[in-house]
Order: structure tokens, then sequence, then C-alpha cells
């Protein structure tokens, strides 16, 4: 839990950092189009700042790139959807997400199958038991659909369902469709972050196929030989830009300084940042690219290096 000063500083902060958000976000809205682009001094700003979250969803989804993407796709969101239910070749990455998503966001009500049954059952008394990519079993486990009922699953589901492994599981095994290697471990954390913030399946979908394949591709391998290279750049990086912090990290026994920042590279910050950070860090990834990410944990170990090493 934040100390007391912090909470205090954050909670007088607050409406001023909210302010300067809606402001470099009206700007960039109302910025000619050059301005918008990568470079452009109004896309910069946004990303000093942060993306207010009224309408962070909508941003992340024009600046990833996402709807450019879907647009130019041969194949649908529920056409994936389809291939990845019914493909018997999908079969044990789709066990694989079954067993992974509940543990994504343990202590999160929205990823907590119990704390939505009531809801649920509301729900499917008013309008009837809704289709889904997953038919629920009262065991809480999901059973694949036909592929005549998985094509007509998107005019059925709910925009926003309170529970959200639901949707986690359909956009993790429309994943394994698009994707070359399919469903690594490293999407789950991504995905559930989309879904949260974005409130939409679909546009998840789209916004974590552009982190897949082109902010971080790195992460969303089978080998992880592009994350180690990754993360043996920023080593690299701080010897070369910090070598007082280096030999300091070498003296407390730390032989390599993105052991002090493992959670950014193989979370993007998920569960490792405080949630708005976060967020932040990804606002910055999306606007600016992806090495956003090894500037800000570069920076993030320059100031807090020696705090980090003097910790018990």
């Amino acid at each position: 839990p934040l100390d007391p000063p912090r909470y205090e500083e954050i909670r007088v902060t607050f409406p001023a950092d909210s302010a300067r958000q809606l402001t470099a976000l009206e700007t960039f809205l109302a910025s000619e189009p050059s301005s918008r682009l990568p470079g452009g001094e109004a896309r910069a700003r946004l990303a000093r700042e942060g993306v207010h979250h009224l309408r962070r969803a909508e941003v992340w989804a024009e600046c990833s790139g996402a709807w450019d993407l879907a647009d130019s796709s041969a194949v649908s969101y529920d056409e994936y959807l389809d291939r990845g239910v019914c493909d018997d070749r999908h079969a044990e990455q789709r066990e694989r997400i079954r067993r992974d998503v509940p543990a994504v966001f343990p202590n999160h009500p929205r990823f907590v199958r119990a704390a939505a049954d009531a809801r649920r059952r509301d729900a499917e008394a008013e309008a009837g038991d809704a289709a889904s990519g997953y038919s629920a079993r009262s065991d809480g486990t999901c059973a694949a659909m036909s592929v005549s009922n998985a094509s007509s699953v998107s005019n059925a589901r709910p925009r926003a369902e309170y529970c959200l492994l639901d949707a986690l599981e359909r956009v993790l095994v429309a994943t394994c469709a698009r994707a070359p290697q399919g469903y690594v471990a490293s999407l789950c954390a991504v995905a559930a972050t989309l879904l949260l913030v974005t409130e939409d399946e679909e546009g998840s979908f789209w916004i974590l196929q552009t982190f897949r394949e082109r902010l971080a591709p790195w992460l969303f391998t089978r080998s992880q030989v592009a994350l180690v290279a990754e993360t043996r750049a920023f080593d690299v990086a701080v010897e070369r830009d910090f070598p007082a912090l280096g030999a300091k990290l070498r003296a407390a026994g730390v032989s390599r300084p993105s052991l002090l920042v493992a959670g950014w590279f193989t979370r993007l910050g998920v569960g490792v940042l405080p949630g708005e950070a976060s967020l932040r860090l990804w606002d910055a990834l999306v606007l600016e690219g992806g090495d956003v990410l090894t500037q800000a944990a570069l920076a993030f170990v320059r100031l807090h290096g020696d705090a980090l090493v003097s910790v018990p």
C-alpha cells in the first residue's frame, strides 16, 4: 500500500494531471494530420502527458494502427475465432489458455468467475443464454462451439461483460489462429489489460495484434531469444550510458541491470508498476513506438537504481 504522504501527493495532484491530459488530448484531436503522426508535436505532447482515461481506448486503437490492421485484413475477428475454436490443431493451445486465464489477475473481481455468477444469472434470466465463443458449463470450464454458432457471436455478445474471463479466452483463441507461433503465455496479461481499458472484445483483439506484430514483437515468441536480446541491449546501454551505476550494481551482486526491470520487458509493466503508471507507459509505447520501453526503463534505473540495490 502507498504510504500516507505519497497517497496525499497523488490525491492533490491528480486533478491537475487530469486537466493537462485533457488539454493535450484536445490539442491532439484538433491538430493537423501530420502532427498526429509519429514524431509530430501534438502526438509527442500527448505521450508526455498521458492519454486521459475516458479516451484511452479510442486513442490506442487509432495510434497503434489497430483499425487499419483490421480493415486491411482479409479475415475478420470472428473468422479467426471460428478457426481457433474449431481447428483441432489448436486443441492443445486452447487447453493451455483455459488453464492460464484464471491466474492472470486472480484478485481482480472482473477476472474471478465466482464474483460474476449472480450478475450472469440475472443477465441470462433477462436476455437468455448469450452466445459466446465458448459456452460456460456449471463447473466453470468452457466448451468449443460449432462453426455456425461461433461465426455469429459478434451480434449476440455484449460489449462489456462483467466477468472478462470468457472474453479473454476468446481473444486468445482467435490470436492462436492468426499468430504463426500460436499462443504464448505473455499474451495473457496484455490481452487482459486491453479488455479492462477498452471494454471491447474485438478492439482488444486488434490492438493486441499491433502489440504482437509491431510494438513489441520480441515479447511474443516461444523461443524467447528476441526477449533475451532485448534485455541484453538494455544491459549494454546501462554500462555505456551510466558506468558508475553499472559498477554499483555489480558491487551489490546484480550482474545484469535488466534484472531490476525484468517485469517491464516480460509483462510490459503489468503487475509490476502501479496501475496508472503501467497505463502511462503503454500510452508512450503506443504513441512513440517500441523503443520507448527501453528508454523508460533506463530512466527508471538511473533515478532509482541506488534505492533498488539497497533493498534488503
